[in-house]
């Protein structure tokens, strides 16, 4: 094999290596390395040997300094870790706070809820309150009127009861000044204060007592009436007496208003003086 073909040959495995070899870091250190091959064995010249070590070493060391693909993978998957670590610290923190926000709305509503519940139960408890306190006076009202109404209607009776009672003393007093003065002119007065009881049965009484003076009265004015024909009679027989010169009897003679009759007087006779005194109807 010939210089040039080796050369070709080196060429091509450097490009076959870079080739299977995407990393960037690797690819120095190996083409430094057969760079360095190269001209330390095919460079008869020391300068251009030198300088392809020089080169080699420039290769390799950049390849070591040089960061690797995959390092640089590694890296930004590592960032890419990490910033979604901290999206979702952030996302976690965001979602605590959110929950930390519902819950405190859960809580401000819980404890509004309750305020309304209080607020509404204190208002529902002062409405029965209010209620019941106009139940009450409005039942102390109707007690009070009732109680007013029944004073009333006691003192209405009282009233009556006293004005019956007047009524019914001021009948008895005409009644009994009546039966006192039993007279046809106190019978009016009687009737007329009576007529104004009221009491069915006290009405009844005083009529009877009424009544009963009225049939005294009656019974008088009956004996008064025969009484007076009585009289009458008897001064008609006096003064038929008289004109026959004596009087037929003691009774003529009292009915004449002549007795005692005394002798020599008109009217007596002998028939008249038992004793024979001369003084006749004595007795």
């Amino acid at each position: 094999m010939n210089q040039k073909s080796k050369k070709w040959i080196a060429i091509l495995l450097i490009f076959a290596a870079s080739a299977a070899l995407p990393d960037i870091r690797t690819f120095l250190i190996l083409a430094g390395l057969i760079g360095g091959l190269y001209f330390a064995f095919w460079k008869k010249t020391p300068q251009l040997r030198n300088r392809a070590l020089g080169l080699a070493s420039i290769g390799i060391l950049a390849g070591l300094v040089a960061p690797s693909e995959q390092t640089s993978q590694t890296n930004q998957v590592q960032q890419e870790l990490t910033a979604t670590q901290t999206q979702l610290n952030e996302t976690k923190q965001e979602l605590q706070k959110a929950k930390a926000e519902a819950d405190k709305a859960k809580a401000e509503l819980k404890k509004e809820t309750d305020k309304n519940q209080k607020k509404e139960q204190a208002e529902k408890k002062k409405s029965e309150q209010e209620k019941a306190e106009q139940e009450k006076a409005k039942k102390e009202q109707a007690e009070k009127q009732k109680a007013e109404e029944e004073q009333k209607r006691k003192a209405e009776e009282e009233q009556r009861a006293q004005e019956a009672e007047q009524v019914r003393s001021q009948a008895d007093q005409a009644v009994q000044v009546l039966e006192q003065n039993q007279v046809p002119e106190n019978i009016g007065q009687a009737q007329a204060a009576v007529d104004a009881v009221g009491d069915p049965q006290q009405k009844a009484d005083f009529q009877h007592r009424i009544e009963l003076v009225r049939g005294a009265i009656q019974a008088r004015q009956e004996e008064a009436n025969r009484l007076a024909q009585e009289q009458q009679q008897a001064q008609q027989q006096a003064q038929a007496a008289q004109t026959a010169q004596y009087f037929p009897n003691c009774s003529a003679a009292r009915a004449a208003g002549a007795a005692p009759v005394y002798r020599g007087n008109p009217g007596y006779g002998s028939h008249l003086d038992r004793d024979g005194d001369g003084i006749g109807c004595e007795r």
